[in-house]
């Protein structure tokens, strides 16, 4: 069953979430899972979060592709205190993966851009979901690659550039600095829907893509997207790309030495 009451819904409605339903919730959670994936064991469940531990076999198959591919890999589920508003992270423990692909610094996997993933694993908010969502299609993509020389489903680069590629996919935008301009609504929660999108097509933001970003406030929190648009921001002036003032995050302003910013000539 693939719908729950998110944790975060419920504190941001004032109604009070005990330690121990947060535990309760984590151990419904991990039954449900090693009911369908055996091997896959709480080893840990406290109010701070839980630990997921185990061989995780599976057979997968996609639509549009004729591979139906076999895998077992040991991993380490790592459940974070604010499940399920925040997503779990994993590693793969054998080191069967190659760890030039799409692994983190500190060994868990980079299962995609994050926005890209909260949007998968809403579609089934529990661990369940993050297994068969995120983590398995991961797997797949790997074993794919092997064999064909390529992946399944299309890559981006990894890390910063991965992510500005997924926001210009996502809006359908040529432009990095549009790009950009759309994301930091998101990063300063300022939706004005009278104000011209910064798509640059020359109409307001509400006749353009104010409902994919009044969508989009759903997936993820403020913090969380401007810590894409510091990303972001940063892959683009790798670029040598200025930063227009009229697409700097004022939330960001708090954060950063702005006079250092435009002394450099990041922004201008």
């Amino acid at each position: 069953m693939c719908h729950t009451l998110k944790l975060g819904s419920l504190l941001n409605h004032g109604d009070l979430v005990t330690e121990t339903e947060i535990e309760g919730l984590i151990r419904a959670h991990a039954a449900a899972l090693q009911k369908k994936y055996t091997a896959l064991m709480l080893t840990d469940c406290s109010p701070s979060g839980g630990v997921i531990q185990g061989m995780l076999r599976f057979t997968a198959s996609y639509d549009g592709i004729e591979d139906v591919i076999d895998g077992a890999y040991q991993v380490d589920i790592q459940i974070p205190r604010l499940y399920p508003d925040r997503l779990p992270t994993a590693k793969e423990v054998e080191e069967k993966i190659e760890k030039s692909f799409h692994t983190n610094p500190d060994g868990t996997l980079c299962l995609g851009a994050p926005l890209a993933v909260m949007k998968a694993f809403s579609e089934c908010p529990n661990l369940v979901g993050f297994v068969e969502k995120c983590l398995i299609p991961f797997f797949f993509s790997y074993e794919y690659k092997k064999k064909h020389g390529f992946l399944p489903f299309g890559e981006l680069s990894h890390g910063a550039e991965g992510i500005l590629e997924h926001y210009r996919e996502l809006f359908r935008c040529d432009d990095d600095l549009a790009t950009l301009g759309l994301l930091r609504i998101l990063a300063d929660s300022d939706y004005r829907g009278h104000y011209g999108c910064p798509c640059g097509k020359r109409a307001r933001l509400r006749q353009c893509h104010g409902d994919q970003i009044k969508e989009l406030f759903e997936y993820q929190s403020q913090n969380e997207y401007l810590n894409d648009y510091a990303q972001v921001m940063f892959a683009i002036n790798r670029k040598r790309i200025q930063i227009p003032k009229a697409a700097f995050s004022k939330t960001m302003a708090k954060y950063l030495n702005v006079a250092e910013l435009l002394r450099k000539g990041i922004i201008g």
